[in-house]
């Protein structure tokens, strides 16, 4: 092997609308990729699928100048079912190594590159709601919620929840619940498709009370970290085609509210010492319980 340090890659597959698209990214910075391939399937994400991608992904390393050269060449699975196929067939590749999640750096901004490019072309398919006429298209119900707890389980959280099956949490640094809330909101407009109409329930009063106030005004007076995000929040509404934003009572059996309320709490609690694979079982189970109350009702 050369000396020379590892070329970096990373893969991505995002599913929904009843299609999935896969991309390779060849790293540029600690913050961006180059795609360098990319499909789509019409069918969601699946082992089928997920095998098809990897022979994809080997067949194209196979054709690069660092494979024939036989110097190292690192790839980072940002989708936790495809990486543990790929860690269970052994990882190694000749010179082709899967990183462990312990193991991959920079993840944050490679993995947004890869799934906006997805989403891309996930949104170019006959049929995916980007391309339906804006009266057209379905009004999606989402849910949103913010989590700060103490003790076991400390810290902060975001989550969202909607309709259509999809849904996010993380956690984030902070003491301020509002800002939690916040971030849930921001999130859920960041993975929205642009053109989306939107209906966000959040049982916040303060969040939605801060959304309505003009930013920095005696009324509405906040920390930099809210003012900060209502104005993003503000600019990522503006690229949906309508958002409303309406107020429901927690803990009070709405369907999605509830499903962000138990997801924020599951980033919050399981953020350390719980296995990832865990971690999105759980949330699958979460969301599927939402999915037949909301069916039920």
């Amino acid at each position: 092997m050369n000396a020379t340090g590892p070329e970096t890659y990373s893969l991505h597959i995002v599913s929904e609308h009843g299609a999935s698209a896969w991309a390779l990214g060849r790293s540029i910075t600690e913050d961006d990729v180059a795609i360098v391939a990319s499909g789509t399937f019409a069918d969601e994400e699946n082992d089928t699928i997920r095998r098809q991608v990897i022979t994809s992904m080997i067949d194209h390393l196979e054709t690069t100048d660092a494979y024939r050269e036989h110097r190292y060449i690192d790839v980072s699975v940002f989708d936790s079912t495809a990486r543990r196929l790929l860690l269970n067939l052994g990882g190694q590749f000749g010179p082709i190594t899967i990183l462990a999640k312990s193991q991959m750096n920079h993840r944050e901004g490679w993995d947004r590159h890869g799934w906006r490019h997805c989403r891309a072309l996930l949104s170019a398919i006959p049929g995916h709601p980007s391309t339906l006429e804006p009266e057209q298209r379905p009004l999606i119900e989402a849910g949103t919620d913010g989590s700060i707890g103490w003790g076991r389980g400390k810290g902060a959280s975001w989550a969202w929840a909607r309709d259509d099956g999809r849904y996010g949490y993380g956690t984030i640094r902070t003491t301020d619940i509002l800002v939690a809330e916040l971030r849930a909101i921001h999130q859920l407009l960041l993975t929205a498709e642009p053109g989306e109409r939107l209906r966000i329930r959040s049982d916040s009063r303060s969040a939605l009370n801060s959304l309505t106030k003009a930013v920095g005004t005696e009324r509405a007076r906040h920390s930099n970290a809210v003012e900060n995000l209502v104005r993003s929040i503000k600019q990522a509404a503006a690229r949906m085609q309508s958002v409303e934003f309406v107020w429901v009572k927690g803990h009070d059996g709405d369907p999605l509210n509830d499903a962000a309320d138990r997801l924020a709490r599951l980033a919050r609690q399981t953020a350390t010492g719980v296995a990832e694979a865990s971690r999105n079982s759980i949330a699958r189970n979460i969301m599927t319980d939402a999915l037949q109350e909301l069916v039920a009702a």
